[in-house]
């Protein structure tokens, strides 16, 4: 009796955990695709339900031991015939505005397919997540449930599950871990411990394992690359990481965009253009200006790095604001920028006003990001009422000295093996610290120099493995891109005394407004940096040489539309613009991207290889049943007998039943009967599991998953 009540007592918990299992899944897979395919939010109502319907299937195979096949068929069936007949309308406009943005962009706003003025648009949008999730509850549920393909139906899910990342689509953080608890639940329990005795003591322990594992990961190495990201694919991003150590020595290409976090890398490889829409800023009056996000102090080990120690109530953002509002005649307004994803930072115009100090700067590089409309200073001209003598100026009152210390030790830093170069470089080209403080003058000369040393080009090639980017850009490459010129800009300044920092964001222009609104692309991402003049603050300064923003965001616009149109003929790489072009118009071409046609070929390409490990697993694993198809029990009692025989390596079979079977079908006049032959196929089962039991475990994952035997 005891016993009897702790068997079902086992197998209580085990449902249990099959069921918590199935939710996970849900969350991790569908719950997902709700969110990195911008669905609206109150579609997590069908999600909830997907969750039951999962528990329905689940209830239905312990009952029938078989998986509703014909009860999910029908759902499905239903729903589309919603869909097509209370849906018509909607249906029309998704169709065509979802052909329109893979042909166009490749990023997916489901939200944004339908105009707001259908009144079932929400309703519409539960019925697509059920019919894209109710497959994939399906699919949860057999993996859980039956060992029949098990492995083929997890590298299925995992395969789902990375789908939005193919069409550069971030992954929520939440829903992922959740996804990773269930995936490897049943990579354990169905592929490598599907024998294992008492497995509900196992289960349990493996998940609490799994679940500290995930809240300990999603705590400490957030934001994880895997979850978060900029618009060029995780996958790619996961290749840099095997292919880079130091260098790019697969010469993957940079993407354009912005990481929704403070990112110091600098490309590697060559440069590809990235469209979709990045930003949309709102202003009653159009302006041209750097769209700003970030700055960086501190280069090393060919990345730029925030500052190591942080100054309290810094205005770096506001101070040369102040000095231009008490020295000209200036005209604000307040601008709205709305991103398409979520970053840590707030994009902020020059020059950005914040009288009241509401928004603090962060590791003096950044203000958190924010849903309100900024002030800003966007067009200053002189006042002849100040009657100011040459080279004087008014300071504010809020003029910190102790900042500008601050400043002198934080953002004159050169790596040591760069001083002796550099130096030689400004030697050699009569450059010096303007002793007049004339810093506008030593800037533009830089950046003569720069245009002298180096060109632009989009495919500027691998970065040597050990190879500084800043000496091999100037010394040995002589091309490069914005973040090449931004850097060695804001090292060759840094070697004259002068305190820079490299900066980071998108450029905007007067023509991109219509209507009060401007939509600024991925490709328009660009790099620059500030130069701080004593009692001035930071000034923005164009390092690209002979660029200012509007030539450099006129040439982007150029390359990303013949980037365009030559990617629906051919696959040849970006070309950069003619010589002459680069040196009067040079560009920020550090972050762009590919075509759409590029990640369906990705996409075909995977799932190609997934199509062919399903047809090659389908046809080991059932070679033997399509070879004795035609034939007789006699028939295919001896083939599976030869199979036995040939397997075990002394040909003897030690299982009598197998043996006498074989026997009668071959010496006897006996026709085996289909009782007999299943009898005989339920034993040659066994065999075949005792046989892999004893092998070694690699050899028993060439004869399960390379021989298919099972």
């Amino acid at each position: 009796m005891k016993k009897t009540i702790n068997s079902f007592f086992q197998q209580y918990i085990i449902h249990i955990i099959n069921i918590f299992m199935i939710i996970l899944g849900c969350i991790g897979l569908i719950g997902n695709y709700d969110h990195s395919l911008y669905f609206p939010e109150n579609t997590y109502i069908s999600i909830i339900l997907l969750g039951v319907i999962g528990i329905g299937f689940y209830l239905y195979f312990i009952k029938y031991q078989t998986m509703p096949k014909k009860p999910c068929v029908f759902i499905f069936i239903i729903l589309l015939l919603v869909l097509i007949i209370l849906f018509q309308s909607e249906c029309h406009y998704f169709l065509n505005n979802l052909q329109s943005v893979i042909e166009f962009d490749y990023f997916l706003k489901f939200d944004e397919l339908l105009p707001l003025e259908l009144y079932s648009r929400d309703m519409f949008y539960q019925v697509i997540i059920f019919i894209i999730g109710l497959p994939v509850i399906y699919l949860i549920v057999s993996t859980v449930c039956t060992m029949h393909f098990s492995l083929i139906k997890i590298i299925s899910l995992i395969f789902l599950f990375m789908f939005p990342v193919f069409i550069n689509h971030e992954l929520s953080s939440q829903e992922s871990y959740c996804f990773i608890i269930f995936i490897c639940y049943a990579l354990l329990f169905t592929v490598a411990l599907k024998y294992q005795q008492k497995q509900y003591t196992l289960k349990i322990v493996v998940i609490i394992l799994l679940c500290i594992m995930s809240v300990t990961a999603s705590t400490y190495l957030e934001g994880n690359p895997l979850f978060q990201q900029e618009s060029s694919s995780v996958l790619s991003q996961m290749i840099d990481w095997i292919a880079n150590g130091k260098g790019n020595p697969l010469g993957i290409a940079t993407q354009t965009g912005m990481s929704r976090d403070i990112d110091g890398s600098l490309p590697t490889g060559n440069v590809q253009l990235t469209n979709g829409l990045a930003l949309t800023v709102q202003s009653d009056i159009p302006f041209s200006s750097y769209l700003r996000a970030y700055s960086l102090a501190n280069y090393s080990d060919n990345e730029w790095h925030e500052v190591t120690e942080n100054y309290d109530n810094s205005q770096s953002l506001t101070m040369y604001s102040d000095f231009l509002m008490l020295n000209y005649l200036p005209s604000f307004q307040s601008v709205e920028i709305l991103p398409q994803r979520q970053y840590d930072f707030q994009f902020v115009p020059y020059y950005f006003i914040d009288n009241v100090q509401e928004y603090p700067v962060l590791f003096d590089s950044y203000i958190e990001s924010t849903s309100d409309s900024l002030d800003v200073l966007y067009l200053y001209e002189e006042d002849p009422q100040l009657g100011l003598d040459e080279n004087s100026y008014f300071i504010s009152e809020q003029y910190d000295e102790e900042y500008e210390d601050y400043v002198y030790q934080h953002y004159l830093d050169v790596p040591d093996e760069l001083e002796q170069q550099l130096s030689r470089l400004l030697y050699e080209n009569d450059i010096e610290y303007p002793y007049d403080f004339d810093i506008a003058s030593t800037v533009q000369q830089v950046q003569e120099l720069l245009a002298k040393q180096a060109e632009y080009d989009l495919n500027a090639g691998t970065l040597p493995f050990d190879k500084d980017f800043v000496e091999y850009f100037l010394f040995e490459n002589h091309k490069g891109s914005c973040t090449h010129f931004a850097t060695a800009g804001a090292l060759l300044l840094r070697e004259l005394g002068i305190p820079t920092r490299f900066v980071r964001g998108y450029t905007m222009l007067e023509s991109d407004f219509h209507n009060g609104e401007a939509k600024i692309p991925q490709y328009r991402s660009h790099a620059w940096i500030e130069v701080y003049e004593n009692m001035k603050g930071w000034i923005p300064y164009e390092m690209t040489p002979s660029g200012n923003i509007e030539e450099i965001s006129d040439v982007l616009d150029d390359i990303a539309s013949q980037n365009q149109q030559t990617a629906n003929t051919s696959d040849v790489p970006t070309t950069q613009p003619e010589e002459d072009t680069i040196q009067d118009t040079p560009v920020d071409l550090d972050v762009t991207t590919r075509s759409s046609h590029q990640n369906i070929w990705i996409i075909a390409g995977v799932f190609g290889i997934f199509i062919f490990i399903f047809i090659y697993r389908y046809l080991t694993t059932h070679w033997m049943m399509i070879k004795t198809r035609r034939m007789n029990n006699n028939q295919k009692v001896l083939t599976y007998y030869r199979k036995i025989r040939k397997l075990s390596s002394w040909h003897n079979v030690d299982d009598e039943e197998l043996k006498n079977l074989a026997y009668k079908a071959k010496y006897s006049s006996h026709e085996i009967s289909d009782e007999e032959w299943f009898q005989f196929l339920r034993c040659y089962q066994q065999w075949i599991h005792q046989y892999s039991q004893s092998l070694k475990w690699y050899q028993r994952f060439i004869f399960q998953y390379i021989f298919g035997n099972k």
